[in-house]
């Protein structure tokens, strides 16, 4: 009976050790998540902001005088 304990036991302490490994990576990749979402976001604000300005731009030459 006490082998089947302190075997249940070390068991269990085995799994919490894994759970506990499994959240640590879980999170570090989340972390990582987060900051790739971070950069994708200003990557795809910084398009759109220089979409606007090219279309500024093509406006400004489309008004010009020509020769």
């Amino acid at each position: 009976m006490g082998r089947k304990k302190v075997a249940a036991e070390a068991a269990k302490l085995e799994s919490d050790a894994a759970a506990a490994k499994l959240d640590s990576i879980t999170r570090h990749f989340q972390a990582l998540i987060d900051g790739y979402e971070a950069r994708v976001k200003d990557l795809t604000d910084e398009i759109e902001a220089l979409r606007d300005e090219i279309k500024d731009l093509r406006q400004a030459l489309d008004k010009r005088p020509r020769v």
